[in-house]
């Protein structure tokens, strides 16, 4: 059971100068990503690093390019690492999501679209005719993913048109569900998609998350995954709250509730750590969850729905970070994406095991032992959500 590490977390708002010195000694490392003599963003500017500037734009050409676009025909998803999703990811966890080109966001919604089922099927029987249960069926987490990698883009922000006169300027455009028969003119890749966000809500648990395992739903009582769920959750925090519905409103609520009730990462039923990994973030992600990435989501659910956070459900999980960070900053144990198993799409079908292949980003961001300057920054941004969080009398 949980031991007592007390339930102040105001004890770490006083590293906020020192872990933002941090922040500053890492960015000073880092050389701004430039294309024909511009900064391609600030976003790039903040984000790229004197090993990782040249990889940023690698992965950016890639993505332009026309192998890409087959691989995408080919596959959307699979094999990890060194493959068109997993580029686009990375960019995206990296803050880079505007840099994506339009072309390939374009091309890889309405692929996705035609290629993967618009249901979650439960059982075998389920599953049409000519669709393959490996690669025609999307999971909870990877539509979360893409959701939340669309909406950060650029290409997010065109006005939508509906037939009848009306116009939703900018974000807003896509951040209402809105059925297909009432666009007008609107980007492609979202008349493709207005699937995704009603998933999210059909295939809530009653517990208030999601299960990427289909035979949980047959379950008398499915019990819901938190790898499964924050990213939908993820997705849905970033937009708006005039622009999500109360029954979206009510599916962050229920899903962070689920996070908070068990303290991020204990089991609820028996109290025991889920999984030690949780305690030891790493860069990146993708679809692995640890104690800081919660941590972000329900700070910023909190904020943006202007409830009290109990301080008792987060004081082990600021504990467990305030002890990997260092004076250089924050500095990962491990690694999520090594050593990995993925499959491969063969003519003759799939084969699974496959060792994973990597890609210069990547190698260039998992650097396990050494100061991270995203994980870094995002612990910096947790502690002054808190921080004003404490201010307004929010934490309790």
């Amino acid at each position: 059971m949980p031991t007592d590490k007390g339930k102040d977390v105001s004890r770490y708002l006083d590293d906020i100068p020192s872990v933002r010195q941090s922040v500053s000694d890492l960015s000073a490392r880092y050389e701004p990503l430039e294309e024909n003599g511009d900064h391609i963003s600030s976003e790039a500017e903040s984000s790229s690093g004197d090993s990782a500037s040249a990889h940023i734009q690698a992965s950016i050409d890639f993505l332009a390019s026309e192998e890409a676009k087959n691989l995408v025909l080919r596959e959307p998803y699979w094999p990890k690492w060194n493959s068109p999703w997993w580029h686009a990811l990375l960019l995206e966890e990296m803050g880079l999501a505007s840099a994506i080109p339009n072309e390939f966001v374009e091309h890889y919604a309405a692929v996705v679209d035609q290629h993967y089922l618009h249901f979650f099927p439960f059982t075998e029987e389920e599953i049409p005719a000519g669709a393959s249960p490996i690669f025609n069926i999307a999971c909870h987490c990877y539509l979360g993913s893409l959701y939340r990698m669309l909406s950060a883009g650029e290409i997010f922000d065109h006005d939508l048109k509906l037939v009848d006169g009306r116009v939703l300027a900018g974000k807003s455009a896509v951040a209402r569900t809105i059925p297909s028969d009432c666009f007008d003119a609107t980007p492609e890749h979202e008349r493709a998609l207005n699937w995704v966000r009603p998933w999210f809500l059909k295939y809530q648990i009653s517990g208030g998350g999601l299960n990427c395992d289909e035979s949980n739903y047959l379950k008398e009582t499915p019990s819901c995954s938190v790898l499964s769920t924050i990213p939908a959750l993820e997705a849905l925090v970033a937009i708006d709250s005039n622009l999500l519905s109360e029954e979206e409103l009510a599916f962050l609520d229920n899903g962070v509730t689920y996070l908070i009730e068990r303290n991020l990462f204990r089991s609820k039923r028996t109290g025991e750590v889920v999984d030690p990994t949780w305690l030891e973030p790493a860069f990146p992600r993708f679809y692995f969850y640890d104690v800081l990435r919660g941590l972000t989501l329900v700070t910023r659910w909190a904020l943006k729905r202007s409830r009290k956070l109990p301080q008792a459900a987060i004081a082990e999980a600021m504990h467990a970070l305030n002890d990997q960070i260092t004076r250089d900053g924050f500095v990962p144990r491990r690694s999520n994406v090594q050593e990995r198993k993925t499959i491969i799409r063969t003519d003759a079908g799939h084969e699974k095991d496959h060792p994973v292949t990597s890609f210069p980003l990547l190698e260039a961001v998992d650097q396990v032992g050494q100061p991270s300057l995203h994980l870094t920054q995002e612990y910096l941004g947790l502690l002054l959500r808190l921080k004003y969080m404490s201010d307004a009398r929010l934490l309790r």
